[in-house]
Formats: C-alpha cells, sequence, structure tokens
C-alpha cells in the first residue's frame, strides 16, 4: 500500500506547478532587474524616441497602419546615432506598421500557445518551448539580429511543434 498522501499523479501535478511558479519568479525578478538596467542604458531614450515618431501628429505619420518597410528604421531615426530600436516589437511597428506587427504578435500568439500544449506532452517540446520563450523575451530588450534570425528560428520551432509524434510523449 501507498504511504504517503499523495498519489504518483498528484506529486507529479505537484512538481509540474512548483516548477511553474519558480519559474515565473525568477522570470519577474529578471524582467524587473533589465527593466531597471534599461532604464538607465541609451535603450529608453532609444524607445522614447522611437514612440514619440509613432505618436506624432505631423502628417508623415499617416504611413504608421502599413509602416515604412523593413530596414526603414535606421533611415527613420538617420538624425540620431541608433541604426536599431533594441526591441523587436518597437521596430516592428515603425518598419511593419500596426497591421503588420499586429499581424505578427497574433502569429506569435498562436504559435506560443500551440508551442505550450506541446510542450506538456514531450519533453523535445519543452525544449523548444524554452528556446522560443528565451526569444521573445530576448526580442523585448535587445535582439541585434534581427527579423530574419528570430523568423528562422520561429519557423524552426513551428516544424517541431508540428510534426507527427506518434506516441512518443511523458508517456
Amino acid at each position: 500500500t501507498d504511504r504517503s498522501c499523495l498519489g504518483r499523479e498528484d506529486w507529479a501535478l505537484w512538481q509540474r506547478a512548483v516548477v511553474l511558479v519558480g519559474m515565473l519568479l525568477i522570470g519577474c525578478g529578471v524582467l524587473f532587474l533589465a527593466w531597471e538596467w534599461s532604464r538607465g542604458d541609451e535603450r529608453w531614450k532609444i524607445w522614447q524616441q522611437s514612440w514619440a515618431l509613432l505618436t506624432s501628429t505631423s502628417t508623415t505619420r499617416v504611413d504608421s497602419w502599413p509602416g515604412r518597410g523593413l530596414g526603414a528604421y535606421e533611415l527613420v531615426m538617420q538624425r540620431t546615432s541608433f541604426g536599431f530600436a533594441h526591441n523587436e516589437w518597437l521596430q516592428g511597428l515603425v518598419e511593419l506598421g500596426v497591421l503588420g506587427t499586429g499581424l505578427l504578435l497574433l502569429a506569435v500568439g498562436w504559435a506560443t500557445k500551440r508551442a505550450w500544449y506541446q510542450a506538456t506532452h514531450s519533453l523535445m517540446d519543452a525544449g523548444w518551448f524554452g528556446v522560443w520563450m528565451a526569444l521573445l523575451v530576448s526580442s523585448l530588450i535587445h535582439f541585434p539580429f534581427h527579423l530574419a534570425p528570430i523568423i528562422w528560428v520561429g519557423l524552426c520551432a513551428w516544424a517541431v511543434i508540428e510534426r507527427d509524434q506518434g506516441e512518443v510523449g511523458y508517456g
């Protein structure tokens, strides 16, 4: 007979909950430290100028909905020394516009939801989910490679998540 007060499934669920809460706490701590660090860094100035560009009331703001085109951020910000925004989403708003960034956000949201489901059923997918989440977090603070590597890693993660798994999983 089992003398423990928790069954095997309950213990596994408890372990997952503890790991998830621990990861969320660590993530919040890292996010807080990164936020405080970035406020003292030149990134804060870059983000303020980029946001001011997006929300200006001048007639040049008409292209905020469709965007100014890939690679246009450096041209738009040429009065400053900033070549890229150090924030993929903010740079995406300038280059892809509200519509393009919205579509990208929907795709990322769908992929993240799907990846979370798969990560709870496969160890390999859990690893790819970790890569995906690290990529998303780094896209907020600093991502020096810009859009092409994000798309490549995203497509690789998507291919792994959508593959035919057969009966492989946690068991």
